[in-house]
């Protein structure tokens, strides 16, 4: 740290200076923990992911269902589907 000098309104350029610092250091400090929030990744979900999964395959078993039986002519079997 920089001794502050005999001259006439050194020492306030010192003392602002520091206080400058002092209070950027502080600002960071404040907003460090909202940084790292914002750019940490989220925790994986297995489970709801999984279960996604399940849901999405039984959906496309039921449109290629839907395509099949519509395919063979019978369009009223599609609003029977089960």
């Amino acid at each position: 740290m920089l001794e502050a000098s005999n001259e006439p309104g050194c020492s306030a350029r010192w003392l602002t200076r520091n206080i400058s610092g002092l209070r950027r250091r502080e600002a960071f400090r404040r907003k460090q923990p909202d940084i790292v929030a914002r750019y940490q990744g989220t925790a994986s979900d297995t489970a709801a992911r999984a279960l996604n999964a399940i849901a999405l395959e039984h959906a496309r078993k039921i449109i290629e269902d839907i395509a099949a039986k519509t395919e063979k002519g019978r369009p009223d079997a599609v609003a029977g589907t089960t």
